[in-house]
């Protein structure tokens, strides 16, 4: 029996499915454990034969160095935020990244996300935010790769450091020591700070001008001991107490001498007493959209950093430059149902009375710095 008129594209019923075509990225892995995902599409998925693309298949290569991909020769990646394990257990591991994209798609827009575990993390952490990808004999720690692009993405130190905060999160950037000090302040300088915009009902206010150094960074938490453990704890001072039904809070900051440790769920970030400044924070609500929690900082100069939201730190990395302020708000449903509480301690002036709902949170000493950070979710009313 013919059957070439069933498969004809000019046949009734026949409906000709876009081409899809193939894009490889090799990537060598030292020995560890990574965790892999899609962390960004830049084209919304198309379904063809019933799959949604771009995906991408990771699969190990028959190379000196043995790896396994969830335990198996090879797994796919599809949508966002949903990781493999590739493990490497000797060296010289070369990991295959395969995207299918849809013929009409000028990129993939596919960005991959690797992170690099230690001995106690799982899969139960929040993903990190790509910085960038760097294949060493040390190790990844954390890095992003676009298929299609035929190589990793330049080191922060080979990137041109942004006049204004990027609209892509996955390849951050840091602005130079001094790039952008309103009237070429020293650091240090104490200026008075800046007041947040009012907030607008209708939709969110767009960002201030960004006038310093403090650009949107991935959130790139170490996932050991929470620090703070055994220090005085922050106390609510305005007779706002954490409901059992509120969505907790999980926490990370920059804390100088520190670098990035992340906090037990629903506690500060920083240490009370402790006399070591916060210099970027990033927060991310449970059971809410990560978007409906956006916050800002202040540097020390008193310029206002943009409004951002998980995975994004709002601050300065490896700059040393405190914060001076701090302010949160809720978007969408979750600002009809929830208030934002927030307080924090300053080296100088020690604890804070509670803030909520965008109103901002400083010390009444000019220049102190922010030590610790408690942002909580309540119920309204």
């Amino acid at each position: 029996m013919d059957t070439s008129a069933s498969h004809s594209p000019h046949a009734p019923g026949h409906h000709t499915q876009p081409r899809l075509v193939p894009e490889l990225n090799l990537i060598p892995f030292p020995q560890g454990r990574y965790l892999v995902s899609i962390a960004r599409l830049d084209h919304p998925p198309r379904e063809i034969v019933g799959v949604q693309f771009p995906n991408v298949l990771a699969a190990s290569l028959p190379s000196p160095g043995s790896a396994t991909v969830d335990g198996k020769p090879s797994a796919w990646l599809v949508g966002t935020g949903n990781p493999v394990t590739v493990e490497v257990n000797s060296p010289g591991a070369v990991v295959a990244f395969i995207t299918l994209r849809p013929s009409d798609f000028a990129t993939s827009g596919v960005h991959v996300n690797v992170v690099k575990l230690g001995p106690a993390q799982v899969h139960e952490q929040p993903i990190q935010a790509p910085g960038p990808f760097a294949a060493n004999a040390q190790g990844h720690s954390g890095g992003h790769f676009a298929p299609g692009q035929g190589r990793p993405s330049a080191s922060a130190s080979e990137r041109q450091a942004p006049a204004r905060p990027q609209t892509s999160p996955f390849d951050p950037g840091v602005a130079p020591p001094m790039a952008a000090w309103a009237g070429n302040l020293a650091p240090g300088a104490p200026q008075q700070p800046a007041e947040p915009e009012p907030r607008s009902t209708a939709r969110l206010p767009q960002a201030k001008p960004f006038v310093s150094p403090y650009a949107q960074q991935g959130f790139r938490p170490a996932f050991d001991a929470a620090y703070g453990a055994g220090s005085p704890p922050l106390r609510p001072t305005g007779g706002f107490q954490t409901p059992r039904n509120a969505p907790l809070v999980q926490a990370c900051g920059h804390i100088q001498e520190r670098g990035d440790l992340l906090a037990e769920t629903g506690k500060a970030v920083g240490s009370p007493l402790s006399r070591l400044r916060l210099e970027a924070v990033a927060f991310k609500p449970e059971g809410l959209p990560a978007g409906d929690l956006e916050y800002a900082t202040v540097a020390h100069d008193g310029a206002m950093s943009p409004w951002t939201s998980f995975p994004y730190f709002s601050g300065s990395k490896g700059m040393g430059l405190p914060l001076s302020g701090f302010v949160a708000r809720l978007g969408g449903e979750s600002a009809e149902r929830y208030d934002v509480v927030y307080s924090g301690t300053f080296i100088q002036a020690g604890q804070t009375a509670d803030c909520m709902n965008g109103q901002f949170l400083h010390s009444n000493i000019r220049g102190d710095a922010l030590e610790s950070l408690w942002l909580r979710i309540v119920p309204k009313g």
